[in-house]
């Protein structure tokens, strides 16, 4: 309602809006061929665990990037080429199992599916994910007016509406930076790891609203009352959807006024669209809305400095978890280290592109001339600084999510990047008397996505027999969670004596009691059972038997409780293997059973009750 709302706004606002049709040549057409075999891929691993098609996938997926950088392509199809790629490549995952796929998106779907039962949404008794209803409230809503179940909205409707994100990107970077950059940055936001391998939760769909927002700032402005009044109701959307991207875009849209202000005493005074009132007013919006209904929130990002701080202080013991240092440092095969080695490439070309981009401008500025867009640069520098700094800091943002988010905006600078790099090398070639082509070689850059997709989707890892993702391994350790581990969950909510009946439970109300459950389990699990029993809705304690802050597993601090025991999450261990701190030992997991009573199992999960120590 709130797109319908301002879609009607802005065409009414801005008559001269045309939707033109253009007819789709035979290779785009084709390209129709990708989501029906991304569809028909995920059916055969449901059905059989056969990867068969999921390669055929990847394989298409590579095939077609390489071909949209070509003359063979016109500029006319991207859209349509760029949503048929996305739509393909998020449904391939997404279509996995029965349930939703990802960490946090566990609890959104448990609220959602609270909301669709009680019938009442009220983001003022609730976690501060009930602040968001775009995630929680209206998930429930299109589930009962639908009839179709809330994991299917997460999956089918909203992996839809997270497909046109992209094509914003492109119609925002065409002005920009040109068609091919736009294109190719598109292609970029699509096959990082995250866009894909998890369902739209309320990080990703912020993103729609940010993307369209981005496209009436500049490519409309905001000189109009209607064009104020959608930027405010955009602005909500994002406001609903998600604080973390609320904070970073009104932060960096208000740092990057601030310092074309600074600009503005510098040189001559020069035209830029950049408003203060804008991203001031946007803040007030987010502060008023999570201090009235989620004050524990704002208290969070309140102690944020403090958090930094502590942080800093420990890099000369080591690295925070989360980080992008400690991200790389966790990296010890030769395809996790080539996959490292394609991100810090594609980044630098992001670094170059931003760097030239700002030369331009400089340049033109100091020659008085007319410089366009300086507010989007304006924007991205901002955004690349909080990027950089989530290599050693991180605030309440992993770094790949971090990378993921500023993507919306930083993704066509891969491209610019990679124009402005081989203009360099042809001028050091003509140098040497090599004179070649001035056109830059898209295609080089359209393979080096290629391979970033090969790799993240997990094709290069099954391919020497090392899957470790779900799409290609039915057996494999990850999020995507069948129904067999998902009825092992429902037992434990069922059968594990809970006095809470799924009511929400404030902090001071959910610590431990003597009544309070405990539930061991493993650091992939503890999302399943967040969208079952969280501790906020139950009177239980879920702990995790190995985490990245405790990788060690210690069976003596075990409690009377229950321990979660799925199958994918043990592994065989001899000698000097590594094992992964997402999994257990078989050795571990078979001393529990031994230790305790087995209360239920089925072919993927085992349920165990020990008797551990009290606390006193």
């Amino acid at each position: 309602m709130l797109l319908l709302i301002t879609a009607l706004l802005h065409v009414v606002e801005t008559p001269e809006t045309r939707f033109d049709w253009v007819a789709p040549t035979r290779l785009t057409v084709g390209l129709i061929a990708v989501p029906v075999v991304a569809v028909l891929a995920a059916r055969f691993m449901n059905d059989g665990g056969d990867a068969s098609l999921m390669f055929l996938f990847v394989v298409l997926v590579a095939a077609a990037v390489v071909v949209s950088s070509t003359r063979f392509l016109p500029p006319t199809q991207y859209p349509l080429a760029i949503f048929l790629i996305g739509l393909a490549t998020f449904l391939h995952r997404n279509l996995l199992t029965g349930g939703v796929i990802g960490a946090d998106v566990q609890f959104q779907y448990f609220l959602a599916q609270h909301i669709q039962v009680t019938h009442v949404w009220s983001p003022g008794v609730g976690s501060r994910i009930m602040t968001l209803p775009m995630v929680t409230a209206v998930p429930a809503a299109i589930s009962t007016l639908a009839d179709v179940s809330v994991a299917a909205v997460f999956k089918l409707a909203y992996v839809f509406v997270f497909s046109l994100v992209p094509v914003g990107i492109y119609y925002v970077g065409r002005s920009i930076f040109g068609n091919r950059e736009a294109m190719l940055g598109s292609l970029f936001f699509i096959f990082y790891h995250i866009s894909f391998s998890l369902t739209p939760g309320k990080q990703l769909l912020s993103e729609l609203f940010v993307v369209l927002l981005l496209l009436l700032l500049f490519e409309h402005g905001l000189s109009t009352v209607g064009n104020k009044a959608v930027a405010v109701l955009l602005s909500i959307g994002v406001i609903h959807t998600h604080y973390g991207t609320a904070f970073v875009l009104g932060g960096s849209l208000l740092a990057g006024h601030l310092m074309l202000g600074v600009v503005r005493r510098i040189v001559d005074e020069f035209e830029h669209d950049s408003s203060v009132v804008y991203p001031v007013t946007f803040l007030g919006l987010a502060i008023a809305w999570y201090a009235t209904f989620s004050p524990q929130l704002l208290n969070q990002i309140l102690r944020m400095p403090l958090v930094i701080g502590q942080q800093v202080a420990n890099l000369v013991v080591g690295t925070a978890v989360g980080t992008g240092a400690n991200y790389i440092g966790g990296q010890v095969t030769v395809l996790d280290q080539l996959n490292v080695l394609v991100y810090l490439v594609l980044t630098a070309l992001l670094g170059i592109g931003l760097l030239s981009r700002v030369a331009t401008h400089g340049s033109r500025l100091r020659r008085g001339e007319r410089t366009e867009y300086v507010d989007y640069t304006a924007l991205s520098i901002p955004m690349f600084v909080f990027l950089a700094s989530t290599f050693f800091v991180i605030v309440n943002l992993w770094a790949d999510r971090t990378y993921q988010m500023v993507l919306v905006v930083l993704a066509p600078f891969v491209a610019l990047g990679f124009r402005a790099l081989f203009a360099a090398t042809v001028t050091a070639l003509e140098r040497l008397g090599k004179p070649i082509d001035h056109h830059p070689r898209w295609s080089l850059l359209a393979v080096l996505l290629g391979v970033l997709f090969v790799l993240n989707s997990g094709a290069a890892y099954a391919a020497v027999g090392n899957a470790d993702t779900a799409t290609f391994d039915s057996n494999a350790n990850d999020y995507v969670f069948t129904d067999d581990e998902r009825a092992g969950a429902t037992w434990l909510k069922e059968h594990a004596g809970f006095t809470g009946s799924g009511s929400y439970r404030s902090p001071s109300a959910a610590s431990p009691s003597d009544s309070t459950v405990t539930i061991y389990t493993d650091s992939v699990s503890y999302q399943l059972l967040r969208s079952t029993t969280p501790e906020t809705y139950y009177d239980v304690r879920i702990e995790r038997l190995r985490s990245p802050w405790h990788p060690e597993f210690d069976q003596s601090r075990l409690q009377s409780g229950y321990v979660f025991i799925r199958e994918r999450s043990v592994r065989d261990v001899s000698g000097s293997d590594r094992l992964p701190i997402t999994s257990l030992s078989r050795e571990h997991a078979e001393d529990v059973t031994e230790a305790g009573t087995v209360v239920f199992r089925n072919e993927e999960v085992t349920i165990v009750r020990v008797e551990g120590r009290s606390d006193g």
